[in-house]
């Protein structure tokens, strides 16, 4: 009868003890799927934020290129400043001694009275050719414009409406300096005021030269 006792204890007791050994390692499976699920949430949220960061930077750079190429692009496209304005002024002084010519400058602060023409405050306005072609011009600061002829000065050696003088126009057509003289002082059949490209190689070389900035504003004397 002891016997029989001590063999149900002993059977209890095993059977108690593997009960508490499946519920311990089942804890310990579920701390540990826990333990991974978490680890591949940090894993997640740090590959997130990571990405997060890379791609607001690499934005930044995008943006902070594109800003220097459009200043770059700009910086480009101007073709006058007012350097190249005080080196113009310069060597029309000396190459109007050369013609026998006294020129004075025109711009947005005083204007031509060549023959009833005022320019620049009215160039816009006004009905032109170049060699008979009709053309359109306004005044530039830059050089750049959408008008066939962008006039960066002007240079006129009478005033008051003085008969004979002439009025030269420093332009750019498409990008390129182009010198322009007229000495029409009166009406035309077509109600045009008629322009030539000067054929004045000393002027005309000493524009480009003043543009590429080659040109130290003193023209050729010889």
């Amino acid at each position: 009868m002891m016997k029989k006792s001590y063999s149900l204890i002993l059977t209890v007791a095993v059977v108690s003890l593997l009960g508490a050994c499946s519920a311990k390692g089942e804890q310990t499976t579920k701390s540990t799927s826990t333990s991974t699920s978490h680890s591949k949430k940090v894993t997640s949220v740090t590959s997130s934020q990571k990405q997060v960061r890379k791609e607001t930077t690499s934005s930044v750079l995008r943006t902070k290129q594109q800003a220097q190429s459009q200043s770059q692009t700009k910086q480009a496209k101007a073709l006058w400043d007012s350097n190249k304005k005080q080196d113009l002024a310069t060597f029309m002084s000396s190459w109007g001694t050369t013609m026998g010519q006294t020129y004075q400058s025109y711009d947005l602060t005083r204007d031509t009275d060549y023959a009833g023409i005022h320019f620049p405050s009215k160039l816009a306005q006004t009905d032109l050719a170049v060699d008979d072609t009709p053309v359109t011009a306004a005044w530039s600061t830059d050089g750049t414009g959408s008008a066939d002829y962008n006039v960066v000065a002007i240079y006129c050696d009478v005033d008051g409406g003085t008969v004979g003088g002439h009025l030269y126009l420093f332009t750019f057509h498409n990008g390129q300096p182009v010198v322009l003289i007229t000495s029409q002082n009166r009406g035309t059949p077509d109600n045009r005021l008629h322009f030539s490209v000067t054929a004045n190689t000393d002027l005309k070389t000493g524009f480009a030269n003043i543009v590429s900035g080659q040109g130290s504003g003193q023209a050729n004397t010889s």
